[in-house]
């Protein structure tokens, strides 16, 4: 019998017994213990592994980080509207504002210049981090935007003036029988040099020291004489995205900074350079490109007509 045993008299069997009432009570004890810690086992089972419930704090976080996300998906959404308003505002501003101002299309690259900064310790792959990053490029988009207008504006104040400078007149007396078109825009066979090559403007032949005038308003760029290429030649900056070049001449009479008229006399023909024979070698640019001049002057213009625009040549450089 142990020491913890109890023991009691049985008046029945008049007889000292050992008392079992409490281990009884005590192993009931631990048996309802045990069905709790089962019954509490299967709850939390069911609780979190069959109906993926959490515990309050944890319920209440969740709900909010669900709001959270509501409020960034929509305002992405708004942002896929705001990119559209975006794409159509450049494609207008590429193909419209700037090329009519004579200004090159501006890049993706220009657009979009900048870089995304997160939040140090945000996951990167996140939706608040997508949501950031999209709104930092809409935002370097439309500083763009704003610089290319705030550009296009200060040119269309002297809009006024376009018509002036654009090369628009022939660069010589156009009197039928005073010139000959000897050569095309275009690609040919190379008179001195041989093979096919892109002749970027046209020729047209004359006698050595036929005046020679500028077909626009503009400043003169370049003043360079050499004795080979294009021999003596002035290249003339008209804005809005037109130069001029004039080649192969024998004299000049400007000098580079100097400001034109149209009809100004920039010098005479010559037989500078590569050159065959006496003629003017004359070039339209646009942004940068060789376009054909032919696009931009009427030979057939009345001699009359052509010297009341025309200055007489100085001699004067």
């Amino acid at each position: 019998m142990s020491k913890q045993d109890k023991t009691i008299f049985n008046p029945e069997t008049l007889m000292v017994e050992t008392d079992t009432s409490s281990r009884h009570s005590v192993l009931k004890g631990l048996g309802v213990a045990a069905a709790g810690v089962a019954l509490f086992g299967l709850y939390m089972l069911l609780y979190f592994g069959v109906f993926h419930m959490h515990l309050p704090r944890t319920a209440m976080l969740m709900r909010q980080k669900a709001q959270w996300e509501s409020r960034v998906e929509r305002l992405l959404g708004r942002m896929d509207g705001f990119e559209e308003d975006l794409d159509l505002l450049e494609v207008r501003d590429n193909r419209i504002y700037r090329p009519v101002y004579g200004m090159r299309e501006l890049t993706d690259t220009e657009r979009t210049a900048g870089k995304t900064i997160l939040p140090e310790g945000l996951d990167s792959t996140s939706l608040l981090a997508s949501a950031i990053a999209r709104s930092q490029l809409i935002m370097r988009r439309a500083w763009a935007q704003s610089v290319s207008y705030t550009q296009v504006e200060h040119l269309a104040k002297s809009a006024g003036d376009i018509a002036s400078h654009i090369p628009a007149i022939p660069p010589i007396n156009p009197t039928p029988g005073s010139y000959r078109f000897s050569s095309p825009f275009g690609y040919r066979n190379h008179p001195i040099l041989g093979g096919i090559r892109l002749h970027k403007g046209v020729d047209l032949g004359c006698d050595k020291g036929n005046p020679i005038y500028c077909t626009g308003d503009g400043v003169v760029s370049l003043v360079k004489e050499e004795e080979r290429s294009y021999g003596h030649q002035v290249v003339v900056d008209h804005g809005f995205g037109y130069q001029t070049r004039y080649a192969h001449m024998s004299q000049i009479f400007v000098f580079e900074g100097m400001k034109l008229r149209r009809g100004d006399c920039v010098g005479l023909s010559g037989n500078t350079g590569q050159s065959t024979s006496p003629h003017l070698h004359y070039e339209v640019m646009y942004q940068g490109e060789a376009v054909d001049p032919l696009h931009f002057m009427d030979l057939s213009i009345s001699p009359k007509d052509y010297f009341e625009m025309v200055h007489k040549p100085s001699s004067k450089r």
